[in-house]
């Protein structure tokens, strides 16, 4: 079985022990209710004709209907999307909204592609789960290496094939012009930034925060955007980051003695500024920027100290010997499933508090809710009334997991339990034949 599929069973059966579950829950929770896998061929424009393995995992939909998003990797495999599509169920309930949980993907690499072939395989796709998916069924969103082009294809497509012309609520992440939600690109980022400004306001005191950011693609990118944010703001929450990786390496800012507020701001900018124009950190030590950034190796870059961590790059980044290393007072998880159950017991031993992924990236589906929500009723939501809404699900969230036993060192347990309750509450109501 695929560690990170046994990660989520780990976690899922840790949330059951917290809660009076008959038995049949744990076996309806891990399995899903649709495995979709299929092979499909596709004509590209160098008139070749190539396979695709594509998937579509529907894990539960007892809430509503099936909602995760679609990626494009070449290590896209059958269990890696069962864990992803499971995670999604927990999600949602979490955040209580009414969708079960879902993912899809096709296995290669979409940097091989031009985006008219690009365009061609997610057409070919679209037309072999044409019948799996629909507004009330299964709502697809983008994933890695998917975006909102990809979304305008997918329902071009489908309406193409249904003889429609105007279904847009059959997808979310989809661009603004073609009824994609504003807000949506940064919703994951700010809801984690979101979650960062609560709770080191509510229960720690430091005058600057130091941050270790792990991934800087479009999630580690926006919650710096958004840590900018408040660093801009007039209040007492001042942020620095010291340490950053992505895939080409990790990455160490220098600070001088006389380091200010506006430095913090002054790196962030220029570390967002230089990933936008190259598309990754490479040669950044080589940059000439006031403060000097050293490339360093990985394991000075976890053995170096900080308030926050961040990990939003790869599942199981963290192992046991990252556990040990890692100097933190907190982490957020902004990828999913990024420590592995071996490196949380260490952590907890440590009294590292996890902010679990569950809770923290869940912005993403909460504003591919709104969209949902925009589309069914013909609205277009202005930006400041999506971050407003999402600022608030964030915060309220927490707060609601958090006031089960105001301990911040066993979230995820009671994260799981609230969903696990929350869709055993609903099954119990409606399928009163299995309880």
């Amino acid at each position: 079985m695929n560690k990170f599929l046994e990660l989520f069973q780990t976690q899922l059966n840790n949330g059951l022990l917290q809660s009076n579950m008959p038995d049949v829950m744990k076996d309806i929770l891990n399995k899903p209710i649709n495995e979709i896998i299929f092979n499909f061929p596709v004509k590209l424009t160098d008139t070749s004709i190539k396979m695709f393995k594509g998937y579509r995992i529907q894990h539960n939909n007892i809430l509503g209907p099936y909602k995760g998003g679609l990626r494009y990797h070449e290590d896209v495999h059958l269990d890696e999307v069962k864990a992803l599509a499971s995670l999604m169920s927990i999600k949602c309930a979490l955040q209580d909204l009414p969708f079960g949980g879902a993912k899809g993907g096709i296995k290669f690499n979409p940097r091989l592609y031009g985006q008219k072939d690009l365009e061609l395989i997610t057409r070919e796709y679209t037309r072999s789960i044409n019948k799996f998916i629909g507004l009330n069924i299964d709502i697809p969103a983008p994933d890695v290496g998917t975006n909102s082009h990809t979304m305008d294809w997918i329902m071009d497509e489908y309406n193409i094939i249904n003889n429609s012309n105007h279904i847009k609520s059959i997808i979310t992440g989809k661009s603004p012009e073609c009824g994609g939600s504003l807000g949506r690109k940064q919703a994951t980022g700010r809801g984690i930034g979101i979650l960062i400004e609560h709770i080191m306001d509510k229960f720690f005191t430091e005058s600057i925060y130091s941050l270790k950011l792990e991934g800087f693609g479009n999630v580690g990118s926006h919650v710096l955007d958004y840590i900018n944010i408040i660093n801009k703001k007039d209040t007492s929450l001042n942020f620095r980051i010291d340490y950053i990786c992505d895939h080409t390496g990790c990455y160490k800012i220098c600070y001088g003695e006389n380091n200010t507020n506006i430095d913090n701001i002054e790196v962030i900018d220029y570390l967002l500024t230089y990933q936008y124009v190259n598309n990754s950190l490479s040669c950044i030590e080589q940059s000439e920027f006031s403060l000097p950034i050293q490339k360093i190796s990985r394991d000075e870059y976890i053995q170096g100290k900080t308030n926050i961590f961040i990990p939003a790059a790869l599942e199981l980044s963290i192992q046991e010997k990252e556990a040990n290393d890692l100097q933190c007072d907190i982490i957020f998880e902004g990828s999913n499933g990024p420590i592995s159950d071996k490196a949380e017991e260490i952590l907890k031993e440590k009294k590292i508090p996890i902010i679990p992924d569950i809770m923290c990236n869940s912005g993403g589906v909460v504003v591919s809710y709104f969209e949902w929500l925009q589309n069914r009723s013909n609205e277009v939501w202005l930006l400041n009334t999506v971050y407003h809404k999402l600022d608030k699900q964030m915060i309220n969230c927490f707060e609601k997991i958090y006031n089960m036993d105001h301990d911040l060192l066993n979230l995820r347990n009671h994260c799981y339990k609230y969903s696990i309750e929350k869709i055993y509450n609903v099954y119990k109501l409606r399928k009163t034949n299995l309880f």
